[in-house]
């Protein structure tokens, strides 16, 4: 009986179950949306970091 994995839910299957395509294609689904979620809030802390500090004129007196 297959198992899931505890962060993603991606199918473990058992060492006695019979390879399904299907199986294999859903957690490939589960993989790819996260990656493409994960990229997406990289993006948008670089975006977010380029406006909040680079974008700030910071003057230094001397």
């Amino acid at each position: 009986m297959a198992t899931k994995t505890t962060n993603y839910g991606l199918e473990k299957p058992d060492g006695t179950d019979f390879y399904d395509v299907d199986v294999q294609n859903s957690n490939m689904d589960i993989i790819d949306k996260q990656m493409k979620a994960n990229a997406n809030a990289i993006t948008q802390l670089n975006s977010d970091y380029d406006t909040i500090i680079v974008g700030t004129s910071v003057s230094t007196t001397s």
